[in-house]
């Protein structure tokens, strides 16, 4: 077994399958993506930093 895989392409079985619908939303903001380790971090502490600043309540 691969340790991850191509989600475009689990997406897009799902939709020819009926098993799933997608809709596609548009913004702004950053966005943050873990492709390494090292990446794990990064997106922590913008997390955290949303947390701290009132964007995730109740977390």
């Amino acid at each position: 077994m691969k340790d991850e895989f191509f989600i475009p392409s689990v997406i897009s079985k799902a939709i020819e399958t009926n098993k799933a619908s997608v809709r596609v939303y548009q913004n702004a903001d950053k966005w943050y993506g873990i492709t390494y380790r090292e990446d794990l971090q990064e997106v922590k502490d913008a997390i955290g930093g949303y947390i701290r600043d009132g964007l995730y309540k109740n977390l």
